[in-house]
């Protein structure tokens, strides 16, 4: 990555600045939201990885465990989108969006919930970023695992 000018000059990388003529192109739009969306997250695994078709990232909160982002996208080329089916989603989807290439807000992006945990929607090779919130353990889940770890240790 490249966060130098560029003039448009012929030499090696003369294009690969994020601001020409000082002037933001679209990389230095998506490297932002990228850093304001993922900053405070960090790679939690990988859900997805359909060489071709489909990568889905989970990224956890670095302070808080029931906030994940989930980044969908699809290398199907330029102007190609793709209508896909998350499974298995470890909570609600509060809302999706698509990486912005411009000023501005980001665009959000339509899906719908099939079930519970389940949910559609249409994704290219800009990356879309499902924010996802994980419903807290409940009490009575806390303290059968709490006794069941007292128990292992007496043993």
């Amino acid at each position: 990555m490249y966060y130098f000018n560029d003039e448009d000059q012929p030499s090696l990388h003369a294009s690969s600045g994020m601001t020409r003529s000082f002037v933001p192109k679209p990389s230095y739009y998506a490297i932002r939201h990228m850093n304001q969306t993922l900053g405070d997250y960090r790679f939690s695994s990988v859900i997805t990885e359909e060489e071709g078709h489909l990568y889905v990232h989970s990224y956890m909160h670095e302070s808080d465990e029931n906030s994940l982002i989930w980044v969908a996208w699809s290398p199907t080329g330029s102007d190609r989108e793709v209508l896909i089916t998350l499974d298995n989603l470890p909570g609600t989807v509060l809302f999706a969006e698509q990486m912005a290439l411009a000023d501005g807000i980001a665009p959000l992006v339509p899906f719908v919930m099939l079930d519970s945990d389940s949910v559609q929607l249409i994704v290219g090779e800009s990356p879309v970023y499902l924010h996802i919130q994980v419903p807290e353990p409940s009490g009575v889940g806390l303290a059968l695992t709490g006794a069941t770890l007292l128990l292992r240790r007496r043993r």
